[in-house]
């Protein structure tokens, strides 16, 4: 989530920069499709809606069988539905029909819940822009990044210390989920497996970001330490694109990427998916009916990843909201196997780990805190905020000079403080033995944070990557 940019267009001599294409606008599974059948040709040129339809599944959680999902899928066709995605191992579908339709399908045995899906606005639309011009040298080294200077918030938690002390999250794939990741940005290029990643918008493919948060969230995990260093310099990168160029997206295609990275890697043979950063969120009515439907199916999406062996973490949002108020909840954060990240920002350079103005609080929706800037007092600096890559494709007004694949922009938000958070975790996933569930990266990261003022508030307090290499194997 972004709440206040600022670019930095630089003038680089680099030759040999790669321009990537590749067929990730494809849905990575072909969903089952039921063909509308004649009987339903008359409510044909009714108003149609995309509904989650949720399936009964027993006491432990045990995936819906092929022959259930056929059944009701025949049963769509004959009610003129469309299946659109069908996630038979949660026991979800994604179906376009009528509303008079969704109410016969409710009245199904083995049907849970049917409600409308709904596009969300997942990153918030206020933004400042300004720019600036800064020029440096190609190298590679995290440590000589030509921009680490503004990059206090690498220091704050002790992620420079960290490099030295470990392999700085080699052979650990962490996959954006966002607005896609452009590979043509210089700390970025050779970084994004486009074998895994994938796009769950129609019309956008995973390696081009028109909106430009999810390339500057990748190169707070994982950069080439040109003009910027990153938490974890060796991991590597997926792009699974859940959101549009606006930043909006629908519960199910972001329920889709989150099941998609659970498998992934492991369809042809690659490298599983470890982390999954999700800056990106919406607080909604805690007690709506059909948001409840929809959030227990980005739930059991969530389960099913997380048992297949991977962390996921989540900004807590940008509403300045204290999420112990059981009115309202904050999604993804606040899921079960959900990591949980609050922004701290300082304030001219001074009290670093004050909390941001912005940042949602409380111990019942925020597990730790990470640097993601402030700028909400007066004598706020720009070295304040965060430094990110910013991405070629973006078609934001005033990041024209993005294009170039050479500049960066300052932000603000709970967004970069999750993404350097799931870096922590590649970092600790690389260097300790064996592979890590989980549960043991999170709690790794929560019990080895930095204890901030007010625990209610502030749960386990800021991340201390560092630290975190000290937790037993």
């Amino acid at each position: 989530m972004r709440l206040a940019h600022h670019t930095i267009p630089v003038a680089l001599a680099l030759t040999g920069i790669v321009v990537l294409a590749s067929g990730c606008g494809e849905e990575p599974n072909s969903p089952e499709q039921a063909a509308p059948s004649a009987a339903a040709a008359a409510s044909a040129s009714a108003s149609t809606d995309r509904y989650i339809v949720l399936f009964k599944q027993g006491k432990t959680g045990q995936a819906v069988g092929p022959g259930a999902m056929a059944s009701a899928s025949t049963a769509m066709a004959k009610l003129g539905g469309t299946v659109e995605r069908s996630h038979a191992d949660i026991g979800v579908m994604q179906v376009r029909m009528t509303a008079g339709a969704a109410a016969e399908l409710r009245k199904r045995p083995d049907v849970e819940a049917v409600a409308k899906d709904r596009k969300v606005q997942w990153l918030p639309p206020r933004e400042k822009i300004a720019t600036d011009i800064h020029r440096f040298a190609s190298q590679g080294d995290p440590h000589k990044a030509q921009f680490l200077s503004f990059q206090w918030n690498l220091r704050r938690i002790q992620a420079d210390k960290a490099w030295d002390l470990s392999n700085q999250g080699k052979g650990v794939l962490v996959c954006i989920l966002d607005t896609g990741v452009d590979p043509r940005h210089i700390d970025i290029k050779g970084k994004l497996n486009l074998e895994i990643s994938a796009s769950f918008v129609a019309t956008e493919r995973a390696d081009r970001d028109f909106n430009l948060h999810g390339t500057s969230m990748a190169s707070l995990v994982s950069s080439n330490g040109l003009g910027m260093a990153s938490v974890a310099p060796k991991a590597s990168l997926c792009s699974v694109k859940v959101l549009d160029r606006t930043g909006s997206g629908s519960f199910g295609d972001v329920t889709a990427g989150i099941q998609y990275v659970g498998t992934a890697g492991l369809l042809d043979g690659l490298k599983r998916v470890q982390v999954a950063n999700m800056s990106l969120g919406a607080v909604l009515p805690a007690n709506d009916p059909d948001v409840k439907v929809l959030i227990k199916a980005m739930q059991r999406a969530v389960d099913f990843s997380t048992a297949h062996g991977v962390l996921f973490v989540a900004s807590s949002g940008n509403d300045g909201v204290n999420l112990n108020n059981p009115d309202i909840i904050s999604i993804p954060a606040q899921l079960n196997h959900v990591l949980s990240v609050g922004a701290t920002g300082p304030i001219n350079q001074r009290n670093f780990d004050h909390i941001a103005l912005y940042s949602n609080i409380g111990k019942r929706g925020v597990d730790v805190y990470a640097p993601g800037g402030e700028f909400e007092f007066p004598n706020n600096v720009l070295q304040d905020l965060i430094l990110a890559a910013c991405s070629p494709s973006t078609r934001e007004p005033g990041f024209e000079d993005c294009a170039d694949g050479l500049s960066y922009l300052f932000e603000a938000g709970t967004s970069p403080a999750a993404a350097q958070v799931s870096g922590e975790a590649a970092v600790i996933e690389a260097a300790l033995p064996g592979n890590q569930t989980p549960e043991d990266l999170a709690a790794c990261i929560e019990k080895t944070a930095d204890p901030l003022p007010n625990p209610n508030i502030t749960n386990f307090g800021r991340v201390n990557v560092k630290s975190a290499l000290k937790c037993p194997a």
